[in-house]
């Protein structure tokens, strides 16, 4: 590990734009890191015993496929934007969507432990399946063979703010920024889940809104947390050991290898410090002082932007970096500071969203009705993979509005209240309310996620269409012959269940009879499929 033995006792205050020699001291310093076995993650399944109803119970992580074969099966590796000593990271297209993607190649061959390599990338698949959440990128599917894996991701447009931060940030663009960091973390640790990496480079900016404040345009980003390959699943009151993370960003019960979800947050004071000064809060090109530094909780407060700043930030940073976790605040603590309330951290969520456009959505999940079980496996799966749109980012925004928890969750008392908000005129019985949570609720745990917010509050026209319907049959259809089988259809969708409906035979009967299909050797043509996927007779 690189370190600097002159000038030891000289004091460095030093922004991030560093010279060519201190920047390769940095970048091996940001490498001390040690990556740990993932837990295992379950899942338990119920189903209703009401065929009528025909609810199928099932989790967003098994809306994502283990692909064997090449990736360019599907996708044109169009450039390489980002290279490692684990791999490359392309710009991608899927050949049939045409859907924007990034693809991370791990090659296998480069790796001295491969054992360990193995459990590190299950464990960042396994950790991107079980979140959903539009502040966290999304993984669509992931290809192995003999020489690499493919992790195919959501693209993220914009870069990573490390990018950024040569300009000068006010604090409303900081409030902004914060805001999301601690909104997808604080969903995180509520899947018990610690990222341990928190820091400028995986946080990724999806889209910027030039906004006229006070007679001047000012920049907000939408903003998105990656990179999960060293993130862990974890217990309540549990404490983890071992030294992982980047050193400049790691809490000092990390550096004491005795930690738990709380590190996150302090690597977000790092963040929150940076953006105010454009400086590291502990810097030195020392491991050793380094770490003094963190576990001593000592940071430059002379810095003429941190004295200048107002005494909202100075507190909020004060709370990030408190060097007990004990007294550190939580995120969701975090979240409800006067930082975000003088500086309106929620600006872009409600940013050109009016009220009647929310009520429009509200009574469409209110008229929410299940379908068959292919119908509701597939408008999930379309949810998930779906292009941005406009009104994809207006539901983006009311389901932020909505998580008044601030949990990337909602329960119903969420939506009684925001109801009750948006439909002020209306006298809605809390009995259709609860029907169309019920429905919507697909695990049955009383709590709805963003996905689901989707799938109930998209009309059927905004998802199934034409070029939709032959994505996915182009999907389905791997050896590019015009054609599939019922049966492999039928699988498929069964293996994105947690597990077999018991009801599913029945169910497959009556699409076979009502499509005139013979179940087990039926051959599906794009027309026939079409129709099954429309619901047309």
């Amino acid at each position: 590990m690189g370190t600097c033995g002159q000038n030891k006792n000289k004091k460095r205050k030093q922004s991030l734009d560093e010279n060519e020699n201190e920047n390769q001291i940095r970048n091996n310093l940001s490498k001390f890191t040690k990556i740990e076995n993932p837990n295992k993650y379950t899942t338990t399944t119920i189903y209703k015993k009401d065929i009528n109803e025909m609810k199928l119970f099932f989790d967003f992580k098994y809306l994502i496929d283990e692909i064997k074969g090449e990736v360019e099966t599907r996708y044109d590796l169009i450039k390489i934007i980002g290279e490692g000593g684990f791999g490359k990271v392309y710009y991608a297209k899927n050949k049939f969507s045409h859907t924007e993607v990034s693809i991370k190649t791990i090659n296998k061959s480069k790796n001295e432990n491969l054992m360990l390599d193995n459990l590190t990338i299950k464990n960042e698949i396994e950790v991107l399946k079980s979140l959903s959440h539009p502040n966290i990128m999304k993984i669509y599917e992931f290809y192995s063979n003999e020489e690499s894996y493919f992790l195919v991701n959501e693209y993220i447009k914009y870069g990573e703010l490390s990018n950024k931060i040569k300009q000068t940030f006010s604090e409303l663009q900081i409030s902004v920024i914060i805001f999301q960091i601690l909104k997808g973390l604080s969903y995180i640790h509520s899947h018990n889940i610690i990222h341990r990496d928190i820091k400028l480079e995986n946080i990724m900016i999806s889209d910027i809104e030039n906004i006229l404040i006070n007679g001047k345009i000012e920049q907000f980003y939408w903003i998105k947390i990656i990179d999960f390959g060293i993130a862990k699943f974890t217990s309540s009151n549990k404490k983890e050991k071992g030294m992982t993370g980047t050193l400049y960003y790691m809490a000092p019960e990390v550096i004491k290898q005795n930690y738990d979800y709380k590190c996150d947050i302090w690597s977000v004071g790092v963040i929150l410090y940076i953006l105010l000064t454009g400086k590291y809060p502990f810097d030195s090109l020392i491991k050793s002082r380094i770490e003094t530094k963190i576990e001593d909780g000592e940071f430059d407060k002379e810095n003429i932007k941190y004295k200048n700043c107002s005494k909202e930030l100075k507190d909020l940073l004060k709370h990030l970096l408190n060097t007990s976790p004990t007294f550190r605040y939580n995120a969701k603590d975090a979240l409800k500071h006067d930082f975000f309330k003088k500086n309106d951290g929620e600006l872009l969520f409600k940013r050109n969203l009016k009220n009647q456009t929310i009520s429009k959505y509200l009574h469409t999940f209110l008229n929410y009705s299940l379908k068959t079980k292919f119908y509701q496996i597939t408008f999930a799966f379309l949810c998930h993979n779906m292009k941005s749109s406009e009104k994809m980012k207006e539901l983006i925004k009311m389901f932020h509005l909505l998580d008044i928890n601030h949990n990337g969750l909602l329960n119903k008392d969420n939506l009684y209240k925001g109801i009750k908000k948006y439909l002020p005129n209306e006298k809605i019985d809390k009995k259709l309310i609860d029907k169309a949570f019920s429905q919507v609720d697909n695990d049955n745990d009383n709590f709805i996620g963003y996905e689901d917010i989707l799938k109930s509050c998209l009309e059927k026209n905004d998802l199934i269409k034409e070029n939709v319907i032959k994505f996915i049959f182009n999907m389905l259809d791997k050896d590019n012959k015009g054609e599939i089988t019922f049966k492999y259809f039928t699988q498929t969708l069964e293996n994105r269940t947690t597990n077999k409906s018991p009801f599913a035979d029945e169910i497959n009967k009556n699409i076979c009879d009502k499509y005139n299909i013979d179940e087990e050797n039926g051959i599906l043509n794009y027309d026939l499929f079409r129709r099954i996927m429309s619901g047309d007779d």
